[in-house]
Parts: C-alpha cells; sequence; structure tokens
C-alpha cells in the first residue's frame, strides 16, 4: 500500500520524489549506456514508461474515457468482446488508489509511435511470459481507436537462460549475473588463449582481438538458439572454437582470409565450376543466403542466420579437406574454388554483421 501510495504520488509531481527520480534515473541511464558500449549496442530514443505520462495526462485519457469503465475503484477497460477459448483479463487504465499502470502506458508508447514517429508497424521484444500482457494493450488499443483494425503489432516473446540445473541462470552464490560480469568473464577466458602481448603482439591488438572474440562469443551464443527457446549457458561452451559457437565462426572466417591472403593477385571472380559433390553441396548452401534473411525477416528472429552460416561454414570445412584450393593443378579449378572461398568469406561476414558481431581479419592462439 505504501508503494502504491508513493507511486500515485510520484506521477502526479510531487516535487521531493520527482527530484529522487530524475536523481536515480540518471545514473542507471549512464551505467545502461556505458555497458552497451561494451557490446557495440546503441539506441536512436531513450524513452522511458514515465515519458507516457504527459501523453497520458495532455490527450489520451480523454480519448479512452468513452471505453473505460469503473471496477473496484479502478479505470479498466474491459476485453470481453474479444474472448474466445480463454479469459482476457481487462486492461488497467488507472489503479484505485490513483496512478497509471503497464497497461495505460504502453498504450500511450503505441499512440506517439503511431502519431508523433509515424509507425508503420510495431513490433515488441520482450520476454515471453509477457505475452498476456501485449495481447491486453493491442486489444485494448483496437478497442479504444488509437490504432485500426488492420494496423500491424506484434509481440515477438524470447526464452529464458538457463543454468546446468535447468533453472534461470545464477552465479555460484545465488545470484542472477549482470552482463557485465558475462562481459568481463568472457573477455578474461579470450585473453586467456590468446597470446600474451610482446614484440609480435601489441597490447592494443590482443586487447581488440579478445573483445571481438568475447562478445562475439556471448551474442552467437544467445541468437544460435530459437528466440522463443529456453537454453543452458555455459561459459566454456560459448567460448570454444569447436562447435556451434562464436568463436568458431570468427575463426572460420580467419582461415578464408588467410587462404586468400595468398592470391597474389589472382581473379577472386572467375567462373565457378562444379565438378566434385562438395563443390555442390558448398554452392548450394551458398544460394541458400537470401532464403534465410528471409525466414529471419518474416519469422522475427535472428535464429535463422545463425544457423544458416553454421551450416555454411561447415560445409566449407567439408569442401575445404576435399577439395585443394591454392594446391590444385588445374588454374581454372584453383580460380572457381577461389571465388567459392570469397563467397563464403563475404557470406559469413555480412551474416555475423547483421547479427552484430565482428570479424577479425586472423585469429590467434597462444
Amino acid at each position: 500500500d505504501a508503494a502504491r501510495q508513493a507511486t500515485a504520488e510520484l506521477q502526479s509531481g510531487r516535487p521531493g520524489y520527482i527530484a529522487l527520480w530524475k536523481h536515480f534515473r540518471e545514473i542507471s541511464v549512464n551505467d545502461i549506456k556505458d555497458l552497451i558500449q561494451m557490446i557495440d549496442v546503441d539506441f536512436d530514443l531513450w524513452n522511458g514508461e514515465s515519458d507516457a505520462q504527459d501523453i497520458l495526462d495532455n490527450d489520451l485519457m480523454a480519448k479512452l474515457e468513452p471505453y473505460t469503465e469503473m471496477s473496484e475503484g479502478a479505470e479498466i477497460i474491459s476485453l470481453k468482446e474479444f474472448e474466445t477459448n480463454k479469459d482476457i483479463p481487462p486492461a488497467l487504465i488507472v489503479k484505485s488508489g490513483g496512478g497509471y499502470t503497464y497497461h495505460s502506458s504502453d498504450i500511450a508508447d503505441i499512440y506517439r509511435r503511431k502519431n508523433e514517429y509515424k509507425a508503420e508497424e510495431i513490433i515488441y521484444f520482450a520476454d515471453k511470459r509477457q505475452s498476456l500482457h501485449f495481447e491486453q494493450v493491442f486489444l485494448a488499443s483496437r478497442k479504444a481507436k488509437i490504432v485500426s483494425e488492420d494496423f500491424p503489432m506484434s509481440f515477438a516473446g524470447f526464452g529464458m537462460v538457463n543454468g546446468q540445473d535447468g533453472k534461470p541462470f545464477k552465479t555460484r552464490d545465488g545470484n542472477v549475473p549482470t552482463l557485465r560480469s558475462l562481459l568481463e568473464e568472457a573477455l578474461n577466458k579470450a585473453k586467456s588463449i590468446l597470446p600474451i602481448p610482446g614484440e609480435e603482439h601489441s597490447e592494443e591488438e590482443i586487447n581488440k582481438l579478445a573483445k571481438q572474440i568475447s562478445v562475439g562469443a556471448l551474442k552467437f551464443n544467445d541468437m544460435k538458439n530459437p528466440r522463443t527457446s529456453d537454453y543452458v549457458f555455459d561459459m566454456d561452451g560459448a567460448m570454444s572454437f569447436e562447435g556451434k559457437t562464436g568463436p568458431y565462426m570468427q575463426y572460420a572466417v580467419a582461415r578464408i582470409n588467410s587462404i586468400l591472403d595468398k592470391t597474389n593477385g589472382l581473379s577472386l571472380d572467375a567462373k565457378i565450376i562444379i565438378k566434385e559433390k562438395e563443390e555442390r553441396s558448398l554452392a548450394l548452401q551458398i544460394d541458400a543466403f537470401a532464403k534465410a534473411i528471409n525466414m529471419a525477416y518474416d519469422k522475427k528472429d535472428p535464429y535463422f542466420i545463425a544457423d544458416y552460416s553454421y551450416e555454411l561454414a561447415k560445409s566449407f570445412s567439408s569442401f575445404y579437406t576435399a577439395c585443394p584450393i591454392l594446391a590444385s593443378e588445374d588454374e581454372s579449378v584453383k580460380l572457381s574454388r577461389l571465388h567459392l572461398a570469397k563467397c563464403v568469406k563475404d557470406i559469413i561476414t555480412t551474416s555475423l554483421n547483421l547479427l552484430g558481431i565482428e570479424c577479425p581479419h586472423k585469429m590467434l592462439r597462444r
């Protein structure tokens, strides 16, 4: 009850609460900005839930009022007319003690996105356990004519990250690990397998490579799983250079780079000649790139890109073992295989770039 009262007073503009809230928010946002720079992420907008309040106060509540009703002292939008084979709870707009809710804030955000940002489609990415919440928000927004019946809105839920015990991932002392702690652990593991800085490799070079490997490992480990699936997190597995991992993918590109660096000006765009079964398999895998991109777009799931790029890397490995490239005695075959290798490098590099993962030109090992 005390928390509800404080929330209502904060939303009504109590000066002391507002000052504290602004202070807490500034600390939080600055810390988040610092953190996400570590994984090369940024946001175009830094709107929070509180930014919806002006919309609710100034315009939106009047538009919602014809569709709201009182229930136990609270203002709600009933969604009974949308029920089919399940009960859909009403959207709670104003709590009985005063104060807006998650429902009202998200409806306000839809209103802003549609009217201020001129959105043509809205997609929400959040924990899949939030699916009912967004269903309520979408239905209430349509009922209140915030958006039209056919305006495209969708919820793309993602699964849980679990520990080895199959339960939500925690540290040994029972706390939920922070992203910062995971990044630091991955960075230290990457440094442990890289050469020690010295005359041959500078500290700057090793630090850059360690960041590329560690960030790539964590990102690929997350996106190699279907978006809605729960998965078990294992740091050692994520950092491995073998199997379906980020370091393996980066190494695949580096290995092709080492081949192409030895071409001494040979054409990398020669006519492709298919003779061996491994060449055919690789060419067919290359041809499937567009399908993978379209699947990722249609399903709103980067898994299809991660999975495709891994299968392409495996196909190249089989091709490389069975079909000598630079050692081929037939010049036309050599040029054809170099062209295939370049295609694979370009596609994997593009795929990883779409996943926010950098590809070092070469990989070093201690």
